[in-house]
């Protein structure tokens, strides 16, 4: 029997997570996680957790905070075209349930917890504070970074983010490899007047701001000099070029 290797699970992982977030009747899926778990009885098996807002109210209650199993069904890699068995485990939080967890008050299962995950699906642009999702509050920044920065904006990116945190990446020109530190900046924002760093412009979430010289962005591109923990070029929300 084929194994399958942790991408081609994490792909099998992504795929569902898609197919349940076009589910709408069934709530709306904020985000999903993927855990790599032991095998069970030698299929590979997937872990999801799912955070779901908006369930429909005969279905509200209760949430299902332990695992469910999917029957073992066959999947064909996209990468390699190989076909497979796999078992998926499903945990369910609302965002409250979430933050919970997060906070430490509730916990995943023992396996769980020691598994580092990635980030399987992630509707960036709904996360919202106030009256401005991610996607909006991404956009304006960059509008401004491009006003400020006089041309020096080549590039952004905006990385999902599961704890709506805007994740923005800028490549700069005019800065050398090294002139910026390898971390994120982390900037907090006030409710009341949207100051987020030193200026006031409306802006309704908390950022990392990663900045890069082109040449380091180039690395990055081939592979040659690795991003933050949490950033993969391969999950992107969407690409800002400099005039648009």
């Amino acid at each position: 029997m084929y194994q399958p290797t942790d991408d081609e699970l994490f792909e099998v992982a992504r795929k569902l997570a898609l197919c349940h977030a076009k589910r709408k009747d069934e709530g709306h899926l904020d985000f999903a996680l993927y855990f790599p778990l032991a095998p069970d009885g030698g299929i590979p098996k997937i872990g999801l957790v799912e955070v779901i807002s908006d369930i429909p109210i005969p279905r509200r209650d209760p949430y299902l905070s332990e695992p469910f199993e999917f029957s073992p069904w066959e999947v064909e890699s996209f990468k390699s075209g190989k076909r497979f068995a796999c078992i998926a485990a499903v945990i369910l939080y609302s965002p409250e349930q979430w933050g919970m967890m997060k906070n430490g008050d509730t916990a995943l299962p023992e396996e769980w917890s020691r598994r580092k995950p990635k980030i399987a699906y992630s509707d960036a642009a709904m996360h919202m504070h106030g009256s401005h999702t991610i996607r909006q509050d991404a956009e304006n920044i960059v509008r401004a970074h491009r006003d400020i920065d006089g041309g020096g904006l080549e590039k952004a990116v905006l990385f999902p983010s599961d704890n709506a945190t805007i994740m923005l990446m800028e490549v700069i020109y005019g800065i050398a490899p090294g002139d910026i530190g390898k971390e994120p900046e982390v900037y907090g924002f006030d409710k009341e007047s949207g100051d987020i760093g030193n200026r006031k412009d409306g802006i309704q979430h908390p950022m990392k701001l990663f900045l890069l010289s082109a040449a380091e962005w180039d690395w990055v591109q081939h592979g040659k000099m690795p991003l933050p923990e949490g950033w993969n070029l391969s999950q992107t929300v969407k690409k800002f070029s400099a005039k648009h």
